[in-house]
């Protein structure tokens, strides 16, 4: 590998690590939201409301290179792009709209957790995909990361008592990491052909817009706020969405999707140390021993995939 590509890999690594602990904190934002008395579709429209103008003036700022990126990929016509970006926009309205029903119903490590399978299924669509299937020890590798991470929840956070018992919340996150696998499946491949700046500009439009008219047709009911609940939205709409996004999105298009879903990993033992710093929740020795686990699969997914041809 030459110096330049390892510095494009070690860029992207650094990318997807920081948008992984953005991300990470979304579920905790989203409590301050809800016990502020705003409900979901308010938290989702300011989210995106606010995302998206800064989107399009990061896109400004890049669009010199947009133009060089756009010559070398004369082949795609608009239209084509356009049909590509309103199936990742919708994929990622149904991840987003699930995980926040999700986190309505369960508690937030738990939901964490199962959101935190979309890995898997990022491996299972590759393979499809390429009619290929994955090596027994990255298998094993990524057994070992997801024990990890049922390590880290299972002590308080929700994986007994009444909310293992939640088959709705549970269905809904299960809903939000399938969305979200394919996603990120699907937007690297319209990325061959866009930069990442006007993918997050235009996906982003295309989402707010699904938002708009998913809240028309429940008959616009009335929504319930606050200014607190509203600041808390405009924090996980400039955290938790345009930094992530611009990293992760980058990230993909130099790396790959399933180089970012497997350092994603990191996220619940993120979230948990988040919970410890910003909650003052309790951070058990086993939740410790699980991210160690975790972070260890990690590192060792990472070299495997340094040894693949």
């Amino acid at each position: 590998m030459s110096a330049l590509n390892t510095r494009t890999e070690q860029q992207a690594l650094l990318m997807i690590m920081v948008a992984t602990a953005a991300l990470s904190v979304k579920g905790i934002i989203a409590k301050f939201v809800y016990a502020s008395g705003t409900d979901i579709t308010v938290l989702l429209l300011l989210r995106f409301g606010v995302a998206v103008p800064l989107f399009w003036i990061w896109y400004g700022f890049q669009r010199s290179r947009e133009q060089v990126r756009r010559q070398a990929a004369v082949g795609m016509s608009a239209r084509k792009q356009v049909g590509q970006l309103l199936i990742t926009s919708g994929l990622f309205f149904a991840a987003t709209y699930a995980d926040f029903q999700a986190l309505l119903l369960i508690d937030a490590g738990l939901s964490r957790l199962i959101l935190f399978t979309f890995p898997v299924f990022v491996v299972l669509f590759s393979a499809a995909v390429n009619r290929s299937v994955p090596g027994g020890w990255q298998i094993i590798a990524l057994c070992l990361a997801y024990a990890g991470l049922v390590i880290i929840m299972w002590q308080g956070n929700g994986m007994t008592g009444e909310y293992a018992h939640r088959s709705e919340g549970i269905a809904w996150a299960l809903l939000a990491a399938v969305s979200y696998a394919a996603y990120l499946m699907y937007s690297q491949r319209v990325m061959r052909h866009m930069s990442s700046a006007l993918f997050s500009a235009a996906s982003g439009s295309l989402i707010l817009l699904f938002m708009v008219a998913f809240y028309c047709l429940q008959g616009r009911p009335v929504l319930h706020y606050s200014a607190e609940g509203a600041v808390w939205s405009v924090v996980i709409a400039i955290v938790c969405t345009v930094v992530p996004f611009l990293l992760m999105h980058e990230a993909i298009r130099r790396a790959s999707v399933e180089r970012a879903s497997r350092v994603a990993l990191a996220g619940p033992g993120m979230t948990l140390l988040f919970a410890w710093l910003l909650l003052d929740e309790a951070l058990l020795p086993l939740q410790i021993v699980g991210c160690v686990i975790t972070v260890a699969a990690i590192a060792w997914l990472e070299k495997l995939r340094s040894a693949d041809p």
